[in-house]
């Protein structure tokens, strides 16, 4: 299994490694955000994926 992940460049829970590396950086980010203004970054973060992954489904590009 392992050598399949390398050849596809997935991880085993099936993301891209520039997925990975994204998510890491977000992670990276977000440990930087103050405190109490954490609650508001993730809000606003989610609301900016939802939108990225519903303007997907309308362009019928369903990864």
């Amino acid at each position: 299994m392992v050598a399949a992940i390398e050849k596809t460049n997935m991880s085993p829970q099936g993301y891209s490694n520039k997925q990975m590396q994204d998510a890491r950086e977000v992670c990276t980010v977000m440990a930087n955000v103050p405190a109490e203004k954490r609650g508001m970054f993730a809000t606003m973060l989610s609301v900016y994926m939802d939108g990225m992954a519903a303007g997907a489904a309308i362009a019928g590009d369903h990864r």
